[in-house]
């Protein structure tokens, strides 16, 4: 009887075991089933979310086609392109290591920058219990007088996390003299050496517009020449007569821009704002084959202005100016060539680099190096290590 008891005790928790994983069965499917349902419907979420991300891509696809396609036919809207292009922007910065020392009245300047065919410095100049940071920019040979910019700046003393900035101003900068930009205090700039165990200066620096009453001029394009051109460009107020078909034989964007237009003779005229009216005489005198308007002085700005305008040839002029007559710094050269992707040019300046104070220069500088010319100087850089 122990042992039927036995037996039947065994079989009755046999059965509910069953039960239960037949119970567990049943809601393990029912599970699956609702995961079945759920995994349809996010799929079917997804793919109508695919579709209007991809409805929304061809949209925004479509949209800049049709402002690429306005800005071809609209000198307006080229116009505000040109407004971002033709910005001439740079710093300059520099590392003052012993400012702490200056005596009331003394001076520290820095080495010469070369940006956009001047050449330019930082002074530094302690008086009593304030600091000076000031600007100079050099004598220019291409301008037989002395000439005035208009510049947008904003200075930045120490590094870190909290510079001190002094905010955006103003100034019309005379050539071959000093302009104050920013004062310290000197309680200011024992703090700042104390954090940094220097003082640095890192000016911003904006050309708005250069002004200057006899440049050196290689070829005339004003009304003397009006009998042989069929188009007025206006550029900041200065009236440049040329011919359409030249420009659009050598330029893409004059030959899109004038495709279309009537071909009687006639002045047609545009109006450019953007661009300083020096700086486009060189640059038409470069498009019309002047081999000196391609020099140290204007090669940056042709390079800056050709992004917008160009011109099929400049840019290969440039590149072998750079290369073979440039008296530009060796850093100078490896920044352009890597700002305006002068590839050849670039693996010239790598090959002739000797220290690495020139690679971290380069490095410091040029902020958007691409992925082959990084490599390009890290190589050489384990090579002189």
């Amino acid at each position: 009887m122990a042992e039927m008891s036995a037996k039947r005790r065994r079989d009755d928790e046999s059965a509910e075991q069953f039960e239960i994983k037949e119970e567990t069965c049943k809601s393990i499917r029912e599970s699956f089933e609702e995961l079945k349902i759920e995994i349809q419907i996010a799929n079917s979420n997804q793919e109508k979310a695919f579709k209007l991300l991809v409805e929304n891509q061809e949209q925004e696809i479509q949209e800049k086609i049709e402002k690429l396609e306005k800005r071809i036919h609209d000198p307006d809207d080229t116009k505000l392109d040109a407004q971002r292009t033709f910005r001439k922007l740079f710093s300059l910065k520099s590392s003052f290591t012993d400012a702490i020392s200056l005596e009331d009245g003394s001076t520290r300047v820095s080495k010469g920058f070369q940006e956009f065919g001047e050449t330019w410095k930082i002074h530094i100049q302690r008086n009593q219990d304030k600091l000076g940071v000031l600007l100079e920019f050099c004598k220019n040979l291409d301008f037989d007088d002395l000439r005035q910019f208009a510049l947008v700046y904003e200075v930045r003393v120490g590094e870190g996390y909290n510079p001190y900035n002094h905010d955006k101003s103003e100034i019309l900068c005379y050539e071959e003299a000093t302009h104050s930009l920013h004062e310290l205090s000197w309680s200011d700039v024992e703090s700042i050496y104390k954090k940094n165990g220097n003082l640095t200066i890192d000016c911003l620096i904006e050309i708005r517009k250069m002004y200057a009453d006899n440049w050196k001029i290689f070829c005339p394009f004003d009304s003397n020449n009006q009998e042989f051109s069929d188009v007025v460009l206006n550029v900041g107020g200065q009236k440049f007569y040329v011919l359409k078909k030249y420009l659009a034989m050598h330029s893409s964007f004059f030959e899109k821009l004038f495709d279309g237009e009537s071909k009687e003779s006639g002045i047609w005229r545009l109006h450019y704002w953007e661009v300083d009216p020096i700086d486009f005489q060189k640059f038409l005198e470069a498009l019309h084959g002047e081999f000196r308007a391609v020099n140290d002085s204007t090669v940056e700005t042709l390079l800056l202005l050709n992004q917008f305008y160009r011109v099929r040839n400049l840019i290969t002029r440039c590149h072998d100016f750079l290369k073979t007559t440039s008296k530009m710094t060796l850093v100078k050269k490896a920044v352009l060539a890597s700002k305006y992707k002068l590839i050849l040019l670039f693996d010239k300046c790598v090959q002739e680099i000797t220290t690495m104070d020139e690679i971290r220069e380069i490095m410091d500088v040029e902020k958007e190096l691409d992925l082959s010319m990084t490599k390009s100087l890290l190589k050489r850089a384990i090579s002189l290590s």
